[in-house]
């Protein structure tokens, strides 16, 4: 696993790695397999709707953090640091989808805009961590921005904490 940055936990005892050396998301199921769970390699942004494995991501240097975290549905969100966004892998499908953040990508291209509205139509810059608490509303260390964000659970509406 080239470059682990970040590590998160399922309910079901899987351990998921964030690795920004290759682009990359693995799993480490409980027989001890590993294997990707997202990114294709290819530093970029492409792949929303498609297939995890197929996608393009820009996680960031190697020694920048990515956050990571698994849902109570056992769904996986990572932080595609550079391209300013947060990315869902569903679990059952296997499909990639933007969760939070617009773009653009690249380093500090990013921006703050976005409370009150929809999640995926709210700029980040260079988002950090992230963390979901016990009601399923994941928050966001917005680094750049100085700032947390929270998107609820029920709405997906993005506020600022």
């Amino acid at each position: 696993i080239p470059v682990p940055t970040a590590v998160a936990t399922d309910d079901a005892g899987n351990i998921y790695i964030a690795a920004p050396g290759g682009d990359r998301v693995f799993v480490v199921d409980t027989s001890g397999k590993i294997r990707v769970v997202a990114g294709s390699g290819v530093e970029a942004f492409h792949g929303d709707g498609g297939p995890a494995r197929n996608a393009s991501l820009n996680m960031g240097v190697n020694n920048v953090p990515n956050g990571i975290a698994a849902d109570r549905n056992g769904n996986i969100f990572f932080v595609d640091k550079f391209n300013n966004q947060i990315r869902r892998v569903d679990v059952g499908t296997g499909v990639i989808t933007t969760f939070a953040g617009s773009g653009p990508g690249g380093y500090y291209s990013g921006g703050y805009s976005g409370d009150g509205g929809p999640a995926t139509s709210a700029s980040l810059n260079l988002p950090g961590e992230i963390a979901f608490d016990t009601n399923g509303n994941l928050f966001i260390a917005d680094s750049q921005n100085g700032r947390i964000r929270r998107v609820d659970a029920t709405t997906g509406i993005i506020t600022t904490v």
